[in-house]
């Protein structure tokens, strides 16, 4: 199965040059930015322009946005990860970006979302996606 996506590198500057690669070519460079503790990846199935899933995560802490079209960006719901009013900074692209509590999740939550996203279509349920 191909994606669409693109990523920071290791050193976490945001390569915005869209790449279309397996699966596993993705996973590989998630694996790599886990490994040295943060990183921002976005990616689409390539069907398709719209939806647009991106991971944040920094540490243990991760945010994700669902871009359902270029007017409408949902958040994920915070899973209790960082307390409602707590607040911790994530990469978005190539700069680290402040969020509360609310939106945080942890790495592997957010991680198994983007991929139940890749391989089934499915988005988190609207419940848990909140306009900011």
């Amino acid at each position: 199965m191909n994606v669409s996506w693109a990523a920071t590198d290791v050193s976490g500057r945001f390569v915005p040059q869209e790449l279309e690669s397996d699966i596993s070519d993705f996973v590989e460079r998630f694996e790599k930015l886990r490994s040295v503790g943060s990183g921002y990846v976005e990616v689409r199935r390539p069907q398709s322009d719209f939806p647009v899933v991106t991971l944040g995560f920094r540490g243990k802490s991760a945010v994700l946005h669902v871009m359902h079209d270029p007017e409408q960006v949902l958040i994920m719901s915070g899973d209790g990860a960082l307390p409602s009013g707590g607040s911790t900074e994530v990469p978005v692209m190539g700069d680290l970006t402040e969020f509360d509590g609310q939106f945080v999740v942890t790495v592997d939550e957010g991680w198994a979302a983007l991929l139940e996203f890749l391989r089934s279509g499915r988005l988190p349920a609207r419940d848990d996606l909140i306009d900011p």
